[in-house]
């Protein structure tokens, strides 16, 4: 009996950090953060979070470390989202300024 009660509470435990990391007012803020990056800054922030996240996935137990690697893939889609708008915003300034 104890052990079902532990998985159930695990299982619950680990559906609210999943909830967490997918909470869209955290979402939608690092989008607009992105957005109003400069590209340097935009790589600069991109290479620092990077480091950050890998060093901490190497610390976490192997349930946080498969949830948290959901995490960076989202940080990379990101932040190459934004580098493709920001670059293509880019050229085609400098294309309307010729």
């Amino acid at each position: 009996m104890d052990t079902i009660v532990k998985d159930s509470n695990t299982k619950r435990g680990n559906i609210k950090k999943m909830d967490f990391w997918n909470d869209l007012l955290i979402e939608n803020y690092y989008v607009n953060y992105f957005d109003n990056l400069s590209n340097q800054k935009l790589d600069k922030e991109f290479n620092s979070d990077l480091r950050m996240l890998v060093k901490v996935l190497s610390k976490l137990s192997e349930s946080e470390r498969k949830t948290f690697i959901l995490v960076l893939s989202s940080v990379i889609e990101n932040y190459l989202e934004h580098k493709v708008e920001k670059e293509l915003e880019n050229s085609l300034i400098r294309l309307f300024k010729l």
